[in-house]
């Protein structure tokens, strides 16, 4: 085995029942402990901390560095308002924002698995006021806002450079693998894609209009309005291409042993994701006002007003709510 695989398995420690010998090694464990990343270092870090005492009180034997994690931001902001006449004119703000980050241990602790998690938003509005009379002013509104956040996971490995069968998917599942035979805390050990938030993220498009007529009429100043919008939920979820594996500690990840529901696996449990993952959540919403604002004296004005919503149940655009 690689020097990579120099970590605590002796025998009666923690939850390891033998030594390790050569029969117990499982084929696709060998082939990940002896696999190197670009950098020439081994996927699974030899141990940095050679103090037991030390490594069991941190939790951990091994420190791994990799490149520095970079974060961009780039911000756009315009403003025009054009007029086409005395009594027309049009205002338009728009606002873009888009900050990628790259990491290399985004969610896995071993190299060869950097993510990236792209981020950013857009808002867009107008208005166009237009004077029909000395009394009278219609004016109308459209905005548009976008959020986005989506993970990505690189991987320089595939299921056939390890042997491994997962349903005809090259996507290496997460691997992870508990400390407990070194320390209580079952923080696992993670290679790869080994969580929910590995390759999933959300896009997110509100759409609003509305338009309002203004009438001055002797006492009463009359207002008439109607808006509409609707929003526009997509979860892109990429976890059904890929599984994770779950280890107790590191003995049963030699053997090739994965975690089974009845076992102490804490947070490193195996889990496979079938079906249609993804889902585009859909809703409207429309109002509709009128109102007056009836100056009865100088110093007396009562407001009269009447409003109805009507809020749009959310649904899946392909019925898989």
């Amino acid at each position: 085995i690689a020097a990579a695989a120099n970590a605590d398995v002796s025998c009666g420690v923690g939850t390891n029942p033998a030594c390790i010998t050569a029969a117990n090694i499982d084929h696709v464990a060998l082939k990940i402990l002896n696999a190197k990343v670009a950098n020439g270092s081994y996927l699974f870090p030899s141990a940095t901390i050679t103090d037991p005492n030390l490594a069991s009180a941190q939790g951990y034997d091994a420190l791994v560095q990799g490149p520095t994690t970079k974060f961009t931001a780039d911000q756009v902001n315009g403003n025009v308002d054009f007029v086409f006449s005395d009594k027309d004119r049009i205002a338009a703000k728009y606002y873009y924002q888009h900050d990628p980050t790259v990491s290399p241990f985004g969610v896995s602790n071993s190299l060869g698995f950097p993510q990236t998690l792209t981020a950013g938003s857009q808002v867009l509005s107008l208005e166009n006021t237009i004077i029909l009379s000395p009394r009278m002013t219609w004016t109308q509104r459209f905005g548009f806002v976008r959020l986005l956040a989506f993970a990505n996971t690189q991987q320089q490995f595939t299921n056939s450079d390890f042997g491994i069968s997962l349903f005809g998917s090259d996507r290496l599942p997460g691997i992870n693998i508990n400390n407990n035979d070194v320390s209580n805390l079952g923080n696992p050990f993670a290679i790869g894609a080994a969580s929910n938030f590995a390759n999933a993220g959300m896009f997110q498009n509100t759409f609003e209009g509305s338009t309002r007529l203004l009438w001055v009429l002797g006492r009463h100043t009359l207002s008439f309005g109607f808006e509409y919008d609707r929003a526009q939920l997509n979860i892109i979820n990429k976890n059904n291409e890929q599984a994770v594996l779950g280890f107790s500690d590191f003995y049963h990840f030699v053997t090739g042993s994965l975690c089974t529901p009845d076992s102490n696996c804490f947070s490193a449990n195996t889990e496979i994701l079938n079906g249609a993952t993804n889902r585009y959540l859909r809703s409207n919403q429309v109002g509709t006002y009128a109102q007056d604002n009836f100056r009865v004296r100088s110093n007396l004005t009562v407001n009269l007003g009447l409003r109805w919503d009507w809020d749009g149940p959310l649904y899946e655009k392909n019925g898989m709510l």
